[in-house]
């Protein structure tokens, strides 16, 4: 999943569940279902599936441990819905 992962840092936070990056592009859902990374700060190595990801807002299906401060990075590849058009053919070739 090398060249479909991505990575940055969030510039706002909403929550322990909810975050924005808002360098972000992506298509609605793009990383949906991907297990996200956290990179630095207090929650450093823990992974969360996205849920919901619009507009460069992430949604994790489960709440950290630790606030997410601003600056805080990670790293995430495409997620996966399986389905076959849309991830698999359109997303990962």
């Amino acid at each position: 999943l090398g060249p479909l992962t991505v990575t940055g840092s969030f510039t706002s936070v909403a929550n322990r569940w909810q975050a924005t990056d808002s360098s972000r592009t992506e298509a609605v859902d793009w990383f949906r279902e991907a297990p996200l990374t956290i990179t630095s700060g207090p929650n450093e190595g823990l992974v969360r599936k996205v849920i919901e990801f619009e507009a460069g807002q992430w949604t994790f299906g489960e709440a950290l441990p630790f606030d997410l401060e601003p600056g805080d990075t990670y790293s995430v590849p495409a997620g996966c819905m399986r389905r076959f058009e849309e991830d698999c053919v359109a997303k990962h070739a």
